[in-house]
């Protein structure tokens, strides 16, 4: 765990340190909008490992699969707006994929998740979507694109718990 943290914490680091040596504007909402996506699959994924019981390989290499390719995006994304912003919303939209997998994996392991997992699932599946298909959308579209997705990340979060006092 403490590794899975630390790689989330290198990614800040990693885009903080771009912005102080370009801190414009669209650099700034940039990095916020590839932030949000970071912290929103940090959270997912340390809430569902709180709520599932069993950690088995298969979850072990979907979270390893996850670490590198955040560290990948991290990179990319520090370069800013105008260098590789056409992988970093595929390669976040993979990572949510890959969130969506353990997510399915933890209900398939545990039925009783699914209440928890499928409106999730969901939301990180369209969000992908978005995410893959920005670079079509051109320079200055992507933020649209991103901020939906963003939300379609955001809504499932936002609704009560089902699962809550049923589990520790």
């Amino acid at each position: 765990e403490l590794f899975y943290d630390l790689v989330f914490v290198a990614a800040v680091v990693v885009l903080s340190h771009s912005y102080s040596v370009s801190p414009t504007a669209s650099d700034l909402i940039w990095l916020v909008l590839v932030f949000v996506l970071i912290w929103m699959t940090w959270l997912q994924t340390s809430l569902l490992f709180n709520v599932q019981r069993s950690q088995r390989l298969t979850m072990r290499l979907l979270v390893l699969t996850q670490m590198l390719l955040l560290v990948i995006a991290a990179v990319s994304a520090s370069d800013g707006t105008y260098r590789h912003s056409e992988y970093v919303g595929p390669i976040l939209g993979l990572i949510l994929m890959i969130l969506s997998a353990m997510q399915w994996k933890a209900e398939h392991d545990e039925p009783e998740l699914r209440s928890y997992t499928r409106p999730r699932m969901a939301g990180n599946t369209v969000a992908a979507v978005l995410l893959v298909s920005t670079p079509l959308w051109g320079d200055s579209s992507y933020v649209i694109g991103w901020c939906l997705a963003i939300a379609a990340v955001l809504v499932p979060l936002l609704r009560p718990d089902p699962l809550a006092g049923d589990r520790r």
